[in-house]
């Protein structure tokens, strides 16, 4: 071997330790993500509930808001998109109504996403436990049982 050929071949594996050590101190230094599920859900710790009286119902895209006046003041709620008929064509300005959920800031404004709504004594779920809209089921939709399909008779 030409003194060349060694200085390259030394420097070659000097490249290949080095690398391998500071691939193994770069994996060392790599956090362990470790997902913590809680058993409760979240909207109950941080849960608002606003009573008082519908001033104002806007349709926008995002569904449903209405503008609560309470005793500390305004309150915008969202109530989504899937609120059930029977509830839109009871939702008037006046009424008095009761919305628990979680306050959210939006475009630098506080925004309540309800869960729960009350009213005309009635108590309606707007979100799950886990912050989900629930879609309202329409008394015509065909009812599916586990196991049962449209396509094959429920075979």
């Amino acid at each position: 071997m030409t003194a060349n050929k060694l200085l390259l071949f030394t420097f070659c594996l000097g490249w290949l330790l080095c690398r391998s050590a500071i691939a193994q101190a770069i994996d060392s230094q790599q956090p362990t993500l470790t997902y913590n599920h809680r058993t409760q859900t979240l909207s109950q710790n941080n849960d608002v509930a606003v009573a008082g009286t519908v001033q104002r119902i806007d349709s926008q895209p995002t569904g449903i808001h209405i503008l609560v006046k309470t005793e500390q003041g305004m309150a915008d709620a969202n109530l989504g998109p899937y609120v059930p008929n029977d509830v839109r064509e009871t939702l008037a300005t006046g009424q008095q109504v009761r919305v628990v959920g979680i306050s959210k800031v939006s475009n630098e404004q506080n925004h309540l996403l309800v869960r729960q709504m009350e009213i005309s004594g009635r108590q309606v779920t707007i979100r799950n436990e886990h912050g989900f809209l629930v879609r309202a089921q329409s008394e015509n939709a065909p009812r599916l049982h586990k196991g049962e399909s449209q396509l094959n008779g429920g075979n």
